[in-house]
């Protein structure tokens, strides 16, 4: 996360550990509870896998953000060749289709693997979504998932978050 390669201001925050993602969530929850952003009955937290599932997939149940066919112009993956993460935005064709009252959402699929809330089932590790830029077009499905270690931090994962009432602010709610 400070190392101006990978975080300029306009690319997704990257080498965070998942213990840190959720401490900014705990932070940004303060700063926009005391801004008057939100109300104090509403939260900041990460995704669960299924929250993050159904942004990326939607109800017609997408295999990618955009539709059913890869395509290497709309998302940042091993097909592009960049290696790196890219600002948020530069593929405009791979942003979710906007739906009434919700505006497009951009990334799902490549950049960076996300963090989520919702356990793998090895050890205490969590599944990261989204693909990232070295994945390949099966790796950077709405159904791709890795697992990572809590504790780690990589240049490939990174954070998004959600803001929700405060009754489902744990994974279980």
């Amino acid at each position: 996360w400070d190392d101006d390669r990978y975080n300029r201001s306009t690319q997704p925050v990257v080498g965070v550990s998942w213990y840190e993602a959720m401490a900014y969530c705990a932070w940004l929850t303060g700063v926009w509870r005391g801004a008057n952003e939100i109300g104090a009955d509403w939260g900041v937290r990460l995704p669960t896998e299924q929250e993050w599932m159904w942004v990326a997939a939607g109800a017609a149940g997408r295999t990618y953000a955009w539709g059913d066919a890869f395509d290497a112009a709309r998302a940042n993956s091993a097909e592009s060749k960049l290696g790196q993460p890219t600002p948020v935005h530069m593929y405009p064709g791979g942003a979710t289709p906007a739906a009434a009252g919700h505006p497009p959402v951009w990334d799902l699929c490549g950049n960076v693997w996300e963090w989520t809330i919702t356990e793998s089932g090895r050890y205490d590790w969590l599944w990261l979504k989204g693909g990232a830029f070295y994945s390949d077009a099966d790796d950077v499905k709405a159904a791709a998932r890795v697992d990572g270690y809590p504790g780690l931090r990589n240049l490939s994962w990174g954070l998004r978050v959600v803001v929700v009432p405060i009754f489902r602010m744990s994974p279980g709610s």
